[in-house]
């Protein structure tokens, strides 16, 4: 580098001496000639003075331009050297490509999120068909009277209805359920079991009860209690069965009693007389008691059943009441 340096100082001496030399080259070309002045007068002696006056003046301007010149590119050979040579000069030489970092990628915009799709709009649901009006229910029959709606029909013609049958346990189609000769009503008013031979046993189903003028067969479990004019006999879950006597005043049948009693005039039904021990019979129209004419229509024995409720059924021993009453 030191070489470089030397050889850049040479070049510019050797430039410097040059100019130097052409430069008094023209000051000799346009120096005066002797004996001359710029007004072409010459004037002897002087004149020669003046011309070396001149010339001398002539060789200070160019040194001092020279010289000016020099320092000028001195100072320019300095500033290109310490300013552009010298950094260059320091600067790593490194033949490596210089790894220039790639520019990050643009990250891509996010898609859009598509729309949500607009939900169906519901279906109006159908309007409820109009529920018909009810039918008017039938207006209920009026319940019938209780003692009305017991069967006292007697299928085999013993004497016992159905229903009392049921109650002790004989056969309604059969007058004699044991086969002994004697229909079960007959065996079982004379005191014999109408089920098998002999009388009847002790804990048999029904007892008898035997006033001075009234007879007739009731439950064993149920309570017998005479009371004024009559007798009361209690089932266990207080149900009634009631036997009373009248004075029949007018001597009437029972027919014409009824009618005479409860000031009707109509004809009395047939679904409301009934035939028992004791001949026939009139159940009320409230179907609560029944009226029988007793002793050649001397009295009147009014037979009556009192439920505790609708479900109390005691149709069985209310029948064999009925089917065994005797009046002497």
């Amino acid at each position: 580098m030191a070489t470089n340096i030397n050889e850049e100082i040479k070049k510019v001496s050797s430039s410097q001496k040059q100019k130097e030399k052409r430069l008094d080259e023209e000051i000799k070309v346009h120096s005066m000639p002797k004996n001359s002045s710029l007004s072409g007068v010459t004037y002897g002696n002087k004149t020669k003075t003046n011309k070396s006056k001149s010339g001398d003046e002539h060789k200070k301007t160019g040194l001092i331009i020279m010289v000016l010149g020099g320092i000028i590119l001195l100072s320019l050979v300095y500033l290109g050297y310490r300013y552009i040579i010298e950094p260059s000069l320091q600067e790593p030489s490194d033949s490596r490509p210089v790894a220039v970092e790639p520019e990050p990628e643009p990250e891509p915009e996010p898609e859009p999120e598509p729309e949500p799709e607009p939900e169906p709009e519901p279906e109006p649901e159908p309007e409820p068909e109009p529920e018909p009006e009810p039918e008017p229910e039938p207006e209920p029959e009026p319940e019938e009277p209780l003692l009305l709606s017991i069967s006292f029909s007697d299928s085999d013609g013993d004497g016992l209805s159905d229903l009392a049958e049921e109650f002790i346990g004989t056969d309604p189609n059969d007058p004699d359920t044991d086969g002994d000769g004697y229909d079960d009503f007959t065996e079982l008013m004379n005191g014999y079991n109408p089920l098998g031979p002999g009388e009847l046993p002790d804990d048999f189903i029904v007892r008898p009860y035997e006033g001075e003028n009234i007879s007739f067969f009731y439950p064993r479990e149920w309570n017998l209690e005479a009371i004024e004019s009559g007798w009361m006999i209690e089932a266990p879950d207080n149900s009634l069965m009631q036997v009373m006597q009248r004075v029949n005043e007018t001597g009437q049948n029972i027919f014409s009693w009824y009618s005479n009693e409860f000031s009707k005039s109509e004809a009395i039904p047939g679904r409301r007389v009934v035939s028992a021990g004791l001949g026939q019979g009139i159940i009320d129209e409230n179907g609560e008691m029944i009226y029988f004419s007793v002793d050649n229509n001397n009295y009147v024995i009014v037979v009556s059943y009192i439920p505790v409720t609708e479900d109390s059924e005691h149709f069985g021993p209310f029948s064999l009441l009925i089917d065994t009453l005797k009046y002497d």
